[in-house]
């Protein structure tokens, strides 16, 4: 019984969404939906992309201790 009331609060909140924009009316019905993300324009910080940041930290790093980035 003890376990039963620890785990239930586990499952009431595990598929609240907040409506931001537009209608879900069109998924009425639909039982399986697939999300694909995407990186494509994605920056680091100050970078435009992640292997300029990873060559400045590890020059970085290195600076600081020989072969810490490794």
């Amino acid at each position: 019984m003890a376990a039963a009331i620890t785990v239930a609060p586990l499952f009431v909140n595990a598929q609240r969404i907040k409506l931001v924009e537009g209608s879900v009316s069109q998924l009425k019905g639909i039982t399986e939906l697939n999300t694909e993300f995407t990186y494509d324009n994605v920056k680091v910080g100050e970078f435009s992309n992640e292997d300029d940041y990873i060559h400045k930290k590890t020059e970085e790093y290195n600076k600081k201790e020989a072969g810490k980035a490794n």
